[in-house]
């Protein structure tokens, strides 16, 4: 903000919508939303806040905050440029192919027992997949328990709300329009999962369901070629 003013870049309308901007993201920020490269961290808000949207607040919508005798036109705003994060954002961005993203998927629902996910269309049209992976890094804010098969509109419509608003991931449709289609698209639902996937693939499940002790038991034995059970012959 101060940067923009100095290098009269932007209108002070401008700048006081900027200003706007960061502090309406701030009542939304948690722990869990900041961004967890912390080495990355300057003075720059978007290193701190990977949502950060700098156009939230309009320049006419601040006109009432700036009082002075001069008046203020609104030229359209100078070219922006690419901050460091949002280059470095950029490089870290990958295209992941279709079937590595439905790997990625499969796994991230492997340990809920009763949601499968065999493709990219029909097994995201419930809106259980969806939620199961929200819960797996999010526990938090949603409860698998209450939801049904059955309320497609609603399991969707949830997954997409939380998913907009803790992270910035826009919808592809309404949680209405899913459960209105037949089948998914399937380059629509692999667009949007993979932004999914490019927010969580870094980050560390907080979520999982509880393990029975039989599986604990028999996830930690070694494979039967590790030297250690040729040893215990």
């Amino acid at each position: 903000m101060i940067r923009s003013w100095a290098a009269n870049r932007d209108s002070p309308l401008h700048v006081l919508a900027e200003r706007e901007s960061i502090y309406r993201l701030l009542a939304q920020t948690t722990p869990e939303n900041l961004s967890k490269d912390m080495a990355e961290y300057s003075l720059n808000p978007s290193s701190r806040y990977p949502n950060l949207n700098l156009q939230t607040v309009l320049p006419s919508q601040v006109r009432p905050l700036c009082r002075t005798d001069i008046e203020i036109k609104l030229p359209p705003p100078g070219p922006r440029l690419l901050t460091d994060m949002q280059r470095k954002r950029r490089r870290r961005d990958s295209i992941i192919h279709p079937d590595a993203l439905l790997s990625w998927c499969q796994r991230q629902v492997a340990l809920y027992s009763k949601i499968k996910i065999e493709n990219m269309t029909s097994s995201w049209k419930d809106g259980l997949a969806l939620c199961a992976i929200l819960h797996r890094y999010r526990p938090d804010l949603i409860d698998l328990d209450e939801l049904s098969t059955a309320d497609v509109a609603t399991n969707n419509q949830q997954a997409f709300d939380i998913l907009e608003r803790e992270y910035g991931i826009p919808p592809v449709m309404t949680g209405q329009e899913m459960a209105d289609c037949a089948v998914p698209d399937k380059l629509t639902m692999v667009s949007y999962i993979s932004q999914i996937y490019e927010t969580f693939r870094r980050e560390i499940p907080q979520g999982r369901p509880a393990y029975k002790v039989s599986k604990l038991i028999e996830e930690n034995q070694p494979p039967p070629t590790s030297p250690l059970n040729l040893l215990a012959k």
